[in-house]
């Protein structure tokens, strides 16, 4: 994020003071939004320098007023490359959770993207990737690779779910088939649901989050459709309301390289929510029959969804059970903290 953002969005003209406070909610928690950065450093390596030199600075003067001595460095982005040895912490960790160089079609782009993420892969103590695919792609960079996916939220036993539906949930004969997450050109291929939503009028296209403000007249032209509804966005525990009065989860994005190379936390949502999965071919799940169908043309989504309500017996049910016990995020919690112990336990002091 950078000072040329705040035209984009005004929202975030609050970032030009935010970076002042320092919020400890526990003991354990400091939350920080630090300055903003130079614009250009998507474009620019000296730039990107820049703005981390800047932000090692911030962030130096901010845990010293917090008095607070960081075991590790944990980097879910991947130009941070240069704070690496200006924070100087114990261990640094780099989260690969997307597949960055695919959001550049610009090929000088995509390359610079890419040299700023072997930047960080070489020089961290772990990373981790929550693509296999992503992984073994870039592997090579750093021996400390490990594969940690998108683990699989458990609904809270305390919590009771409505056997009504939602009450703007559609009813009536057919299916209810449900998008979750944010709604944007990418995530959501509109010629894709105009095809099925005028030849199949008996299924509803259910689509619960936000849409992105700037793709907004991407989805007028699905309005004339009455078997498509827009729910607007939820808060994050309904989703099980919602899913338990539907028929298929969906994950309907364009084909795109940015699509098919990444992971979706919506797919192990979909399955700990009991519903089978509906889904252009992603590499991640490509191993996962029975709980995902996959499709690729209008026609094969018309089968993959039949195909998948029909096979939606107590078999398939159980299945989607063991899945989400066998990655709920318990366990990632408890890998990840594995992980962790063993490179602050290995790793020598930085710098020698």
């Amino acid at each position: 994020m950078s000072l040329l953002s705040l035209r984009a969005d005004q929202t975030r003209i609050r970032r030009l003071w935010s970076w002042l406070h320092v919020y400890r909610p526990e003991p354990n928690l400091v939350l920080y939004a630090p300055m903003l950065g130079l614009p250009g450093a998507d474009q620019s390596r000296w730039v990107n320098s820049l703005n981390n030199r800047i932000l090692a600075i911030n962030l130096k003067l901010v845990l010293k007023r917090v008095q607070l001595s960081p075991s590790i460095l944990y980097l879910c982005y991947y130009t941070h490359a240069d704070l690496i040895p200006r924070i100087a912490a114990p261990i640094a960790v780099y989260n690969a959770h997307d597949v960055w160089e695919t959001y550049y079609t610009d090929t000088s782009l995509e390359q610079l993207h890419s040299s700023y993420e072997a930047a960080t892969i070489a020089q961290v103590d772990l990373a981790l990737f929550t693509s296999r695919k992503n992984l073994e792609r870039k592997q090579h960079l750093n021996p400390c690779c490990h594969y940690l996916p998108q683990g699989a939220p458990s609904m809270e036993v305390d919590v009771q779910i409505p056997t009504s539906p939602p009450a703007d949930m559609p009813q009536g004969p057919g299916l209810n088939l449900c998008y979750w997450g944010t709604i944007d050109s990418e995530s959501v291929d509109v010629k894709l649901i105009t095809r099925l939503a005028a030849r199949q009028p008996s299924w509803r296209f259910v689509f619960i989050g936000p849409i992105l403000r700037t793709d907004d007249s991407h989805f007028k032209s699905l309005e004339r459709f009455r078997n498509v509804y827009f729910l607007g966005n939820k808060p994050r525990e309904q989703r099980w309301h919602y899913f338990r009065h539907s028929d298929v989860g969906l994950l309907c994005a364009r084909m795109t390289r940015k699509e098919m190379e990444g992971s979706q936390l919506k797919v192990p949502e979909y399955i700990s929510g009991g519903l089978p999965v509906v889904s252009i071919p992603v590499e991640e799940y490509r191993g996962m029959t029975g709980l995902v169908y996959f499709a690729d043309s209008p026609e094969k989504w018309e089968t993959a969804i039949a195909t998948a309500v029909s096979e939606n017996s107590s078999d398939a049910k159980v299945k989607r059970c063991a899945f989400s016990a066998e990655n709920s995020w318990n366990r990632r919690v408890a890998e990840l903290s594995g992980l962790l112990e063993s490179a602050l336990e290995h790793r020598p002091p930085r710098g020698e």
